[in-house]
């Protein structure tokens, strides 16, 4: 229920803290569904889980903080028109701000190659918890990230910064070396791991052409 809660607010909210928030939430929610079995290699997932996540919701806390003190607003219409006019007008151009929003949305998702951890956490975990992670978890996280690049910083910005071309080259590599890993392996619910983080590598290359469609 709490992760269901998390998810929703992730999807339909209009201000970025409040993401933030829900991230944290979901955050703890599927830790817990990692460590249901409760042993030791299930255990030392579920750490790592958790290392690689609060990596990802700091460096988002530190892109929303350093956004906050140069526009002054956390609701996206707001923000989204405070960046357009940095924008054109050149005073900050904000790629720090884009890349540690991105980055750590990137980190939360298992965008290659910061996807090392997940295959762990899949194969610890209950079948039920495996199939939640990669099919909700997971794409929760990029759900806020294509919000914020279509509602916050506009595809045109995430084009001129070169965010765009990171993206794309990411989603290839994944696409690729996380098919090439599935083949490779024999437990099946690794195996499904890096078939996640394959089709994960879809999602990005699509976000990476920058187009509206």
């Amino acid at each position: 229920n709490m992760l269901e809660a998390s998810l929703l607010a992730l999807v339909y909210t209009n201000d970025v803290f409040t993401g933030y928030v829900f991230i944290e939430i979901s955050t703890i929610a599927a830790c817990a569904l990692v460590m249901a079995k409760d042993n030791g290699p299930n255990l030392i997932a579920t750490i790592r889980y958790l290392f690689m996540s609060l990596l990802g919701s700091g460096l988002f806390l530190i892109g929303l903080t350093l956004l906050n003190s140069i526009t002054g607003y956390l609701l996206m219409p707001s923000l989204a028109q405070a960046v357009a006019e940095l924008a054109e007008s050149g005073d900050y151009r904000i790629p720090l701000t884009v890349g540690l929003i991105i980055g750590g949305l990137g980190i939360k998702s298992a965008m290659f190659p910061f996807h090392l951890w997940l295959p762990d956490a899949h194969g610890g975990a209950t079948t039920a918890s495996s199939a939640m992670l990669s099919g909700l978890v997971l794409k929760g996280y990029i759900v806020l990230m294509i919000t914020m690049m279509m509602r916050v910083f506009s595809l045109e910005l995430m084009g001129e910064l070169g965010v765009t071309n990171v993206i794309l080259i990411f989603g290839l590599l994944g696409m690729i070396l996380g098919s090439l890993e599935a083949m490779r392996e024999y437990h099946v619910k690794r195996m499904l791991a890096y078939s996640s983080v394959a089709q994960i590598g879809y999602i990005f290359m699509g976000l990476g052409l920058g187009t509206t469609a």
